[in-house]
């Protein structure tokens, strides 16, 4: 009895440091963004091992170390063979079902490239003659490509957050290969304009979203469900924001020899900027639905290959119900009961001696 209290009261305080008043599995079901999820955890794990093997705590060959992303591009090129096999076979298309399906083409053939400059920069970690600028020539490609994509995008009123990322970051891409080539010696806070620029901007953006945030929690036209996922998304893109600078600042440092400090350490507000954009995931709705040729959201396909989930998906939890069970369980409390029985044994104790207790009678009689 005391274990499951002690569990309830657990489970009561770390909902409320989350979201304040209640938790519905169904709707961290229906918010969840599979895609995000893969990309922001093949990150976290890349991050932690490339720390690691920089400071050679770990000696693996660097293909290890880039295991993570290349499961994240297999996923990709997997999803997208079995979409297509799944386009193939259907006999009636609508308009939307079109342009999911080319989105997902489009975003394969995009991420590509991005394997392709992985596997270019894995072997010249190992110590290959591969020039930087040939490692890089991929992402040049890549910008090319996302361009024209971005076009398509906008024509047709799809999503392009990866695509900005990638033409935002021209500069930063070419000055990185030609200072790792040392076609320049530039000191690496001058190679890192371009992205301070960027972050700059980003910061406008994160601001703007706090403001709107406290906007919608102050509106009497949403739901309070609405209201506190806006609140719990800026918090969580602040944390991102601001320990993402944190880490350029410090990495910058460390390669220009102004600090002594492990890698392992300068790439902790990286793992910490990784987890919360982690976290983003599971409220973010989105995400293309050919993707393995589901045709539906990830979480529906998954509740149809398990349907014991649906059990679970159903649960709602709320603080107020646990503080009523709480009661109720201290109410039936072994020191509550003793309290009972004292209590009936004593009023039974008075009761008795009530019944036993003989008042004589008097009659008072009146003169004539």
């Amino acid at each position: 009895m005391y274990t499951r209290s002690f569990y309830a009261r657990v489970r009561r305080n770390a909902h409320c440091a989350c979201v304040g008043a209640e938790m519905n599995l169904k709707g961290l079901f229906n918010n969840f963004n599979a895609s995000k999820f893969v990309v922001f955890f093949c990150l976290l794990l890349f991050s932690i091992l490339l720390s690691l093997r920089i400071d050679e705590t770990i000696t693996c060959h660097y293909c290890a170390v880039f295991v993570p992303l290349w499961l994240w591009k297999g996923l990709v090129l997997a999803g997208c063979a079995t979409g297509i096999a799944a386009w193939c076979k259907q006999r009636s298309r609508i308009d939307s079902s079109t342009k999911d399906f080319r989105s997902m083409v489009i975003s394969a053939a995009l991420q590509t490239f991005l394997f392709i400059f992985e596997i270019l920069t894995c072997v010249k970690a190992e110590g290959s003659r591969v020039t930087w600028l040939t490692a890089f020539s991929p992402l040049f490609f890549l910008l090319v490509a996302t361009l024209i994509a971005c076009i398509w995008a906008w024509r047709n009123d799809r999503n392009v957050e990866f695509e900005i990322f990638v033409l935002s970051n021209v500069l930063q891409i070419i000055f990185l290969s030609l200072r790792l080539d040392n076609f320049i010696n530039w000191d690496w806070q001058l190679v890192l304009i371009p992205l301070w620029i960027e972050l700059c901007v980003l910061g406008f953006v994160i601001l703007y979203f706090i403001i709107w945030a406290c906007l919608i929690y102050h509106s009497d036209n949403i739901l309070p469900e609405g209201q506190k996922l806006g609140l719990v998304l800026a918090l969580l893109f602040t944390i991102a924001y601001i320990t993402a600078i944190i880490f350029i600042a410090i990495l910058v440092e460390k390669v220009d020899n102004n600090v002594d400090i492990p890698y392992a350490n300068v790439f902790i507000p990286l793992h910490i900027a990784l987890f919360a954009l982690l976290l983003t995931s599971c409220l973010h709705r989105g995400g293309n639905q050919w993707w393995f040729g589901m045709q539906k959201s990830f979480c529906n396909s998954l509740l149809i290959c398990l349907p014991w989930l649906q059990e679970y998906g159903n649960i709602s939890f709320s603080a107020e119900a646990v503080e009523e069970q709480e009661e109720e369980e201290r109410e039936t409390s072994p020191a509550r009961l003793e309290d009972l029985k004292i209590e009936i044994k004593y009023s039974s104790d008075v009761k008795r001696k009530k019944e036993e207790t003989v008042v004589p009678i008097t009659s008072i009689e009146q003169p004539d």
